[in-house]
């Protein structure tokens, strides 16, 4: 697993409904610089919550028994 802390750059898209986070490449030289965008849903506690179905139960199997 990797393990990065820094400063990286951050956007906040309206339009989009969601916040936008640049994760550079290091390595590179800048005439061939690559990034990892990473959308994020937005900050409000329940907005994830609530736009996802209510998880099914979990099921148990009554077989072997």
């Amino acid at each position: 697993m990797m393990h990065v802390e820094g400063t990286f750059n951050h956007a906040a898209n309206e339009k989009l409904g969601c916040h936008i986070l640049e994760l550079p490449y290091t390595g590179q030289d800048e005439a061939s610089r690559v990034s990892m965008f990473v959308f994020l849903p937005p900050t409000e506690s329940n907005a994830l919550t609530n736009s996802l179905p209510a998880s099914p139960r979990r099921r148990t199997s009554s077989a072997g028994q």
